[in-house]
């Protein structure tokens, strides 16, 4: 079975985040091609044209190529998204099987390859297969005692920008190859390019004569998929093209205000350099710019990030 045998595909608008206006309480998302956060960068205000309903499904055919995601508010989208809506009447929970399938062949496109032509053809179950899988999983619901009414308002016009470099020490990593990388007595995470579970791969050996590098450093991925950017709790070593971020001497930024600037950096990866093909590694030291909320005397306000974190739903539980 192919996806357009359960699935009616459409083009999303095509609209560019630059022209849109920005409105932090609206209720209307805008898609991009990003793996983090369901897709969704911003908060934008009603246009001449439609929203996408609720309850659809939207599929990055470039970037973070095959990031599936079901939409739970209306919505606009970037350029190069499609959107699924089913033929038939389906749960969430087989939405979101179908988002994991979607979502699990995007090996098929490596270097640079995009899915506008191919997406429809791709195999997926049945229906009565999804039942199947679905009913061999109970997924327990996370809960918080959070409803993000303790966040501050974010004020964005207000904001500064910066050079990442103005406030991280950023260096390259150790560029290993995890094939020859030895796991006999596992301890050490292995920080690859990729958008899942922090970047981390696999847990590996102590490299004689190499420290790992400390807790409580960023990592950003420089390729496969570029900017996904992480905060490690443990200590680590990294594969080629992942950009380090450590505090620079003098500074000291919470866990929480990483979290923060985490959300800032894959934001501007999105608009400034992954949708127009530009690489990270030739501007991650000198030219990326961050923009951040400012104290009175124009510096960054790392209290009023951690403030806004901790007051988000599920930051109980960080």
């Amino acid at each position: 079975m192919r996806i357009s045998d359960l699935f009616v595909l459409c083009q999303g608008n095509s609209f560019e985040l630059l022209n849109m206006q920005q409105d932090e309480n609206s209720s209307i998302n805008f898609v991009s091609r990003t793996s983090q956060n369901n897709g969704i960068v911003a908060k934008v205000a009603l246009t001449s044209v439609k929203p996408f309903e609720a309850g659809l499904v939207t599929v990055a055919l470039g970037g973070s190529v095959l990031s599936a995601f079901v939409q739970d508010s209306i919505f606009y989208t970037a350029f190069h998204i499609m959107i699924l809506k089913p033929k038939v009447k389906m749960t969430l929970e087989q939405k979101l099987f179908y988002c994991m399938i979607i979502k699990n062949n995007a090996y098929r496109y490596g270097y640079g390859r995009q899915a506008n032509k191919t997406l429809k053809d791709i195999e997926i179950p049945s229906l009565d297969e999804c039942n199947a899988v679905i009913e061999d999983y109970k997924i327990k619901p996370i809960k918080t005692a959070l409803d993000g009414k303790k966040s501050p308002s974010l004020h964005i016009k207000k904001w500064k920008e910066f050079k990442l470099s103005d406030i991280f020490d950023i260096t390259y990593g150790n560029k290993f190859d995890l094939d020859k990388m030895s796991s006999d007595s596992p301890e050490i995470n292995f920080i690859s390019r990729t958008a899942n579970n922090c970047g981390i791969v696999a847990k590996v050996d102590i490299v004689k004569g190499r420290n790992p590098f400390n807790a409580g450093c960023m990592t950003i991925a420089l390729g496969g998929s570029i900017g996904s950017t992480f905060y490690q709790s443990e200590q680590f070593y990294t594969a080629q093209n992942v950009a380090v971020l450590k505090d620079k001497d003098g500074i000291s930024i919470s866990k929480f205000a990483k979290l923060f600037i985490k959300t800032i950096i894959e934001l501007e990866v999105g608009i400034k350099f992954r949708a127009f093909g530009r690489e990270l590694n030739k501007h991650i030291k000198k030219n990326f710019p961050i923009s951040l909320p400012v104290t009175i005397d124009e510096t960054p306000d790392w209290q009023f990030m951690e403030n806004y974190i901790k007051g988000l739903p599920y930051a109980d539980i960080i």
